[in-house]
């Protein structure tokens, strides 16, 4: 059943309250410190410190605060229209927006105030970004509100009518080919070949696995190698599409 409006604003304003205060008044509490700040939180597992981060969430993007303000912006607005408009409208989903507004807003305001964000949350077992507690109201956020629009897909997709073409192409098509783009783009990334994050995986074991540390210079040559091959595949399969589509070789 789809929440009265009332019900949607309400929520979604408390929830994305709840997620901008505690994520300022922890990197107050942070910027309080600066660059003393270093503890150990659970050893070998996360450790909290001082990053000022000039890109988007988990560090990435540095160098386009500015464009990633305006993003935020944007993306803040067309959750406030859709949460308003939308005819059909899971519970979960209104949850998951607001959660993704908070954070948008909190890492907003860091990047208009101070000219970037204060990141904090450092994972030690890994080699991850340092990220922050808007970046994770913004993941878990996008987790809910996919599964809440997967539930609403699965229970009303059937009475989407004519008069509500625009959210039935959203959940019929929009949705789907969304949500396999990001599969694939995930599944991508975590190839284990430097510069993606499966590579980062790959060194990262071995490091702990030989207990010796990888050169910065190796992992840029490992880097340019990866890119290199991505730049081959990317040759041959455009060369392929050439022959096929403008020579019409299908052979």
């Amino acid at each position: 059943m789809t929440p009265p409006l009332r019900w949607r604003l309400g929520v979604a304003g408390g929830v994305a309250l709840v997620v901008l205060l505690v994520d300022q008044l922890a990197k107050l509490a942070v910027r309080a410190v600066g660059d003393a700040l270093h503890v150990t939180v659970i050893p070998g597992v996360i450790d909290f410190l001082f990053v000022r981060n000039i890109g988007a969430a988990f560090s990435m993007g540095e160098g386009h605060g500015i464009a990633f303000a305006v993003l935020a912006l944007a993306v803040i607005i067309a959750i406030a229209v859709y949460l308003v408009r939308a005819p059909q409208l899971a519970h979960l989903e209104v949850v998951g927006m607001a959660m993704v507004a908070g954070g948008a807003i909190g890492n907003a305001i860091d990047r208009l105030a101070f000219g970037f964000v204060t990141d904090f949350i450092a994972t030690t077992f890994i080699d991850f970004p340092v990220f922050n507690v808007a970046d994770i109201g913004i993941t878990v956020g996008v987790v809910l509100a996919l599964i809440g629009s997967a539930l609403m897909f699965a229970l009303h997709a059937q009475a989407l009518t004519t008069h509500q073409e625009f959210f039935f192409y959203f959940y019929w098509w929009f949705l789907p080919i969304f949500i396999m783009v990001n599969l694939y783009l995930m599944f991508f990334n975590l190839l284990p070949i430097p510069p993606l994050d499966g590579g980062r995986f790959v060194v990262e074991i071995f490091q702990k696995g030989t207990r010796k540390t990888v050169s910065q210079k190796a992992m840029n040559y490992m880097s340019l190698a990866g890119m290199a091959l991505f730049l081959g595949f990317f040759v041959i399969m455009l060369n392929q599409d050439i022959q096929r589509f403008v020579f019409g070789n299908w052979g």
